[in-house]
């Protein structure tokens, strides 16, 4: 299959184009059928899924559906991520948060299976949109940050992270933290010469919540422009409502209808219920405001249907048990990481000493067979060696007997008294055994040695 980079390269191309023409789209469908290679079939199929995101999410998620089935039946790990990625945009387009995080959920699952730690990281990202959009700000920080961290930990620049930060302290209203990473964001942006509309619209949200009208009008209107020039118009219609909140704040009421009609202009081209409900809430509360009844009900009707379809009791509902659920499943996953952690160490602790004991003892076997030493040093010696094996010995069963006795003090005291009762003469006999031998072939040495010297002396007297 051909590198992961090309595939972003096709949806990226695909997404500009289709937001603009439904020509493209047609032209994509009849290539997907004259295709016959799966690889190539996928990128097709993630150029539909893109392409149709933002217009049709249905028709987006039914591509995505066929893209993962054609990733598991070539087993491409790279195309498979794609699959997940893109039902889950699908079905967060909709507002199906629900359905959104399970489905990324179990590409992070994945991903930490295969510690794929980039795999992780964009999944982080992806919950983090989640959370952020069904207004849980607490949770989406916290993926935001997790995000950030395996960035950090491997030396990444990705100024999307810096944005999801910055993004998720404005939305908290930690306003000190908000500019400080939007402004790191705009800086990479500069230095990598990319142009990417949510840094301006971040910064015009924290200038804008700072009583810095003007600054932020100007960040409003440059994201704005970025979005239009790229046919973004999802991020169109999100400067569009921060523009007009600016002006409902200063009291200008035309320039507020104006825009949030604008914003509402792009509700058949972008399929963004929550931006349509927004610009649709204000402009009910504009008209309401200048008695204008008939269009005051027509923006409140727009407005209630669009909340009724989205934020249902049940799915905010359903949304938060699967929050609950993975914050669970992430403590499990730390706790088996701390314990796995900690019995390596010990394990490494028990390897070391068990080599130390028997390098001492084999050490001592060595001094006894090769130099000759004083007796009382080799008994010494045996009785340290023994006492090292012994205390491992019990050192190693400590565990089982924990296991056993259930941490029971007064059931640890009887049962180590009792092996001590059955250890202790054997440990006499074994050492008096040890020594014995010891003993001997040191004096055997000695023997040897000493007649070894007579004979050299009486060679040399005759």
């Amino acid at each position: 299959m051909k590198k992961f980079a090309f595939l972003l390269f096709v949806t990226g191309y695909v997404v500009a184009l289709s937001a603009q023409s439904r020509t493209n789209l047609d032209s994509l469908k009849q290539v997907l059928r004259n295709q016959k290679d799966d690889s190539t079939k996928i990128e097709t199929l993630s150029g539909l899924c893109w392409g149709y995101n933002f217009y049709k999410p249905d028709s987006a998620d039914y591509y995505a559906q066929q893209a993962l089935e054609l990733a598991k039946k070539i087993n491409s790990k790279e195309a498979e991520d794609l699959g997940y990625l893109f039902s889950w945009a699908s079905q967060f387009v909709k507002g199906n948060y629900y359905k959104a995080i399970e489905i990324i959920t179990k590409r992070l699952k994945n991903s930490e299976k295969e510690n794929d730690v980039w795999g992780v990281a964009g999944a982080y990202g992806d919950l983090f949109n989640c959370y952020r959009d069904m207004g849980d700000y607490k949770n989406a920080l916290s993926y935001a940050l997790k995000q950030k961290r395996i960035n950090d930990s491997l030396n990444g620049t990705d100024l999307v992270i810096y944005i999801n930060v910055g993004n998720a302290y404005e939305r908290m209203d930690q306003l000190d933290s908000a500019l400080f990473y939007s402004q790191r964001a705009y800086e990479l942006a500069v230095t990598h010469k990319v142009e990417h509309s949510w840094i301006s619209y971040n910064l015009g949200n924290v200038y804008a919540k700072l009583q810095q009208y003007e600054l932020a009008l100007v960040h409003y209107r440059l994201s704005l422009q970025i979005a239009l020039n790229n046919n973004v118009y999802k991020d169109a219609v999100d400067d569009y409502n921060g523009i007009a909140n600016i002006y409902m704040v200063k009291g200008q009421t035309d320039s507020v209808i104006y825009y949030s009609k604008e914003a509402l202009k792009y509700y058949n081209t972008v399929y963004y219920p929550k931006g349509a409900i927004e610009a649709a809430t204000r402009l009910a509360q504009v008209y309401k405001v200048n008695q204008n009844t008939d269009s005051t009900l027509k923006y409140m009707e727009v407005s209630s249907g669009l909340k009724d379809s989205i934020y249902s009791q049940e799915k905010i509902i359903q949304v938060q048990n699967l929050a609950f659920t993975e914050q669970q499943r992430q403590a499990e996953v730390s706790e088996r990481k701390t314990k796995e952690d900690k019995e390596r160490r010990h394990n490494l602790q028990f390897a070391i000493l068990g080599i130390g004991v028997i390098s001492f003892v084999i050490l001592l076997l060595l001094l006894s067979n090769s130099i000759v030493v004083r007796t009382g040093f080799i008994k010494f010696l045996g009785i340290i060696a023994l006492l090292l094996v012994f205390e491992f010995i019990n050192l190693l069963a400590h565990p089982y007997l924990a296991k056993i006795t259930n941490d029971s003090p007064s059931l640890m005291l009887l049962l180590l008294v009792s092996i001590a009762a059955l250890l202790v003469p054997a440990h006499h006999r074994l050492e008096k055994w040890v020594t014995q031998k010891l003993t001997e072939k040191n004096k055997r040495i000695r023997l040897a040695s000493a007649k070894k010297t007579i004979e050299t002396l009486e060679k040399e007297d005759s």
